[in-house]
């Protein structure tokens, strides 16, 4: 229905305001315009003429230079700052070289010196009606463009947040029948990895902007279903958020998602043993600094690691990967610290 009705817009006469303080110009101009299907309106105040073209469109302007309270160049400056590009059409009885010059500066259209030859003014109108239509079906055209891309877009999205949620579905399935603990382990965390992406490809795009992902919300949700499937309750494992709000752009999102999920996972396998007893802790913080940069803290009071663990052999932890997505792709650095437990702070700018 849209589409229809700028079609039919294309091919509708022209709305013209005439501006001019003597009467008998502006009947005259508004009776030999109008046999050629354009709406005039007149005025013979310019000040009124501006103000009315404040409230209503028109597609054009033609107005006097010489008048009482306000010129034709003092008009054409309203006329293009409230409504630039409206083409402005500028009618002198004098032969004033200067005043064509600055009209033509501030964008008028046309100059045309009095008595007016109607033929020409009429041609002029005719290529304003036609350069009117062209941007218009540029405009119609760009906008069937634009809905296109967008729907591509979105059933794009949908199929790849199918696709990621029947991967993480079948490796879900193929981790319960699996009797091996290493192969379990391994299929455990594959599905982690694809449920965290599948999960924060869905956050993005419900949240009706695709630029952006609004981490602590992510985090929050994350852990919501992590701790059912995960049954930190059956392990006596208690979650501590606070995250401040931070959003990061797409290209950043699934990256800080894969280290969270990391982090969290690496917590929960390793960092407690029976001896904690009830009182086992993981603590989530996530703000921005003063200086933009994003910091992310995962601790807890277990057993603590070697504080002299290298970061690119560390691979049973998941460090491995930690590492390559904190320095290659978030740009960040890591820090950790054990005592009384494990902290492992990143900070990225990104």
């Amino acid at each position: 229905m849209q589409l229809a009705n700028a079609l039919k817009k294309v091919g509708s006469p022209m709305k013209l305001l005439i501006i001019d303080d003597q009467p008998q110009v502006t009947n005259s101009l508004k009776e030999a315009i109008e046999p050629g299907g354009h709406e005039c309106v007149v005025f013979n105040q310019p000040q009124k003429a501006v103000s009315h073209f404040q409230n209503e469109y028109f597609d054009a302007v033609i107005t006097d230079l010489k008048m009482p309270e306000m010129d034709g160049i003092q008009v054409l400056k309203m006329i293009q700052k409230n409504r630039p590009g409206t083409p402005v059409i500028i009618l002198t009885g004098y032969a004033d070289t200067q005043n064509a010059i600055e009209a033509v500066n501030l964008g008028a259209y046309g100059f045309f010196q009095k008595p007016v030859q109607i033929q020409e003014l009429l041609e002029s109108l005719k290529q304003i009606e036609l350069k009117i239509q062209e941007d218009m079906l540029r405009d119609i055209r760009l906008n069937q463009l634009q809905a296109e891309k967008e729907k591509m877009s979105t059933e794009l999205k949908e199929r790849i947040n199918q696709t990621l949620q029947l991967i993480s579905s079948l490796l879900r399935m193929q981790y319960g029948k699996m009797e091996n603990s290493q192969a379990k382990k391994a299929l455990h965390s594959a599905y982690q990895r694809i449920h965290t992406m599948a999960l924060i490809h869905e956050r993005i795009y419900s949240e009706g902007h695709a630029a952006k992902l609004n981490l602590a919300e992510y985090i929050k949700r994350y852990m919501n279903t992590f701790s059912q499937i995960n049954q930190l309750n059956e392990k006596n494992i208690t979650i501590d958020l606070q995250l401040e709000p931070v959003t990061v752009d797409v290209n950043h999102a699934i990256p800080w998602g894969l280290v969270f999920n990391e982090l969290i996972a690496n917590a929960i396998s390793h960092a407690f043993s029976d001896s904690n007893g009830n009182d086992n802790r993981i603590y989530v913080s996530l703000n921005r600094n003063k200086s933009n940069a994003i910091t992310l803290k995962v601790s807890d009071n277990g057993k603590g690691i070697d504080q002299k663990i290298n970061m690119d052999e560390y691979a049973s932890l998941g460090m491995n990967l930690i590492s390559n997505i904190v320095r290659y792709q978030l740009n960040g650095n890591i820090d950790i610290q054990s005592k009384s437990g494990t902290c492992i702070k990143i900070v990225s700018p990104s």
